[in-house]
């Protein structure tokens, strides 16, 4: 969803330069299917209530993640939220047509186990408090996958995956694939039962991620922000990262993808352990892998809709012709769309 800003004058006393953030309740978004004032509520919720309660949570145990990791408002006033303009810190969105480094893509998963951890330590020790802020956070994005539309659009692109598995003659997978999409739609919109975290988007694609211009040209000081709360809502800490990770995984570091699991569930122990619990008792690696097994392929279906726009594709290409020689257009398709065969080949012989 694009966001929309307008310029508001500051007090005199603060000559800071300020935004406010507005959303009609009233218009239409991107996920047209659902209702736009759920949306708009939802992000003044996360900020003036799931943001400071996990905050304070923390400050009791000592322990000061002071939500550095979002892009944060000024100030709440009469149902706007007020924002330092995040452009005068230089701060930049990721390309969508590139990939991510492995260095950026490990920060990235550690900033959400932080989060992730800080909430399961926030359940395990008050459950009550949990299910009060969980009430307003149902699964927003059960309605926009019940669709006809988006439902015919991901059969379309999953049998085009089929298709390119037949054309590098992965039959076995192709079984699986099958087997599988027969209860897709559980993993898409099903409630989650077990280890439920409050996500930090359920829409984690890289428009909901600024970056440091700095960071956009080295690896030195990482500073990156996640932005943008619409869909937040209690469910798996898996569907949140494997967004991240498939939509963005170099096809190379899909052979340090281990690596990458083992980042983000370091980070998430280790936070746990600093909020007074022990982190094998809430979500111990084993039953990580046993909830990427289940929800894992989600981030999948996600990246589906990221990389299989040839309208995209072929104006992106066309920008790039400019200065090479001419390209076959299904060669260009082809090579666009190797990573995504790579991604549905790791999680077939790994996950299925």
């Amino acid at each position: 969803m694009d966001e929309k800003f307008f310029a508001i004058k500051p007090d005199e006393k603060d000559k800071r330069n300020f935004k406010k953030y507005s959303l009609s309740q009233n218009e239409s978004t991107e996920h047209s299917s659902i209702d736009s004032k759920v949306i708009f509520n939802r992000q003044i919720y996360m900020y003036t209530i799931v943001f400071p309660a996990i905050k304070n949570f923390g400050m009791e145990k000592s322990y000061h993640y002071i939500l550095d990791n979002i892009v944060r408002p000024y100030h709440f006033h009469n149902g706007n939220l007020i924002w330092d303009e995040v452009a005068a810190y230089d701060f930049k969105c990721w390309n969508k047509f590139e990939v991510m480094d492995l260095p950026r893509l490990v920060s990235l998963l550690k900033s959400l186990g932080r989060w992730h951890g800080s909430v399961m330590a926030f359940r395990h020790r008050k459950p009550k408090e949990f299910e009060f802020l969980c009430e307003k956070l149902y699964n927003t994005l059960s309605i926009f996958f019940s669709s006809k539309d988006i439902l015919k659009t991901i059969a379309k692109y999953f049998g085009r995956v089929l298709g390119m598995l037949k054309k590098v003659k992965r039959f076995d997978l192709v079984q699986k694939y099958e087997k599988k999409f027969g209860t897709l739609g559980n993993i898409l919109v099903e409630s989650v039962v077990r280890h439920p975290v409050i996500s930090f988007h359920a829409d984690c694609w890289v428009n909901n991620i600024v970056f440091n211009t700095e960071c956009l040209n080295s690896s030195i000081k990482e500073k990156m922000y996640f932005n943008s709360f619409h869909l937040s809502m209690t469910d798996s800490p898996i569907r949140d990262i494997s967004y991240l990770i498939y939509c963005y995984i170099d096809k190379n570091s899909l052979d340090d993808f281990d690596f990458l699991l083992h980042a983000y569930h370091s980070e998430l122990t280790t936070t746990i352990a600093k909020l007074g619990d022990d982190p094998d008792e809430i979500f111990p690696f084993k039953e990580f892998k046993r909830e990427w097994r289940k929800y894992g392929m989600f981030g999948l279906v996600m990246m589906l809709f990221e990389v299989f726009d040839e309208s995209e594709v072929y104006t992106y290409n066309d920008e790039k012709k400019k200065d090479d020689v001419e390209v076959n257009d299904d060669e260009v398709l082809w090579r666009y769309n190797e990573r995504v065969i790579k991604c549905f080949i790791q999680f077939g012989e790994n996950f299925l």
